[in-house]
């Protein structure tokens, strides 16, 4: 009977820690009793907020097996922000989810959606990455964690020169 009481006290204790959200900037993106899209929510509309974007906007999270990210506009305000996912469940905070809604909505801010004419996608890429990786910041996301995100994804080294290259000259 002891040890039937010695496994039982420390599922209860998880049980209730894994029951509390933190309502803090950086809070881990939790996988439990649906809270994920609650807390997908909150940054969605943090970041909403400081872009000052016009219209109706929406979060839709795509039921996808790749990381993915992107943005529909639907009429001349507002639009829709997709995000897979897989993609959402290999973030490790809501600052990297943060800078992923800031990057989308940069690219509204930029004008890069309203521009039929082919361009430089590595250009296009690195001033959507830096006016979302501001976004968050103003939005009251840590900087540290967006960077570490950044070097993890591993994403391209070209890429990343152009962002340090934009913060390095603001």
């Amino acid at each position: 009977m002891n040890k039937f009481k010695l496994l039982f006290i420390p599922i209860i204790i998880l049980i209730f820690i894994s029951s509390v959200v933190v309502e803090a900037k950086n809070t881990p993106i939790p996988n439990y009793f649906g809270l994920k899209k609650d807390v997908i929510n909150k940054v969605f509309e943090d970041i909403k907020d400081v872009s000052n974007v016009e219209g109706k906007w929406q979060l839709v999270i795509l039921p996808e097996n790749e990381n993915k990210a992107c943005l529909k506009m639907v009429g001349r305000n507002g639009g829709i922000v997709y995000i897979s996912w897989q993609f959402v469940s290999t973030l490790h905070c809501t600052n990297e989810l943060a800078y992923i809604i800031g990057h989308e909505f940069a690219h509204v801010l930029l004008g890069h959606i309203y521009n039929p004419i082919p361009v430089d996608s590595d250009k296009i890429e690195a001033e959507a990455d830096y006016l979302g990786y501001m976004l968050a910041i103003k939005a009251g996301y840590d900087s540290i964690d967006i960077c570490k995100f950044l070097n993890d994804k591993k994403f391209p080294p070209k890429r990343i020169d152009k962002l340090v290259s934009l913060l390095a000259s603001k």
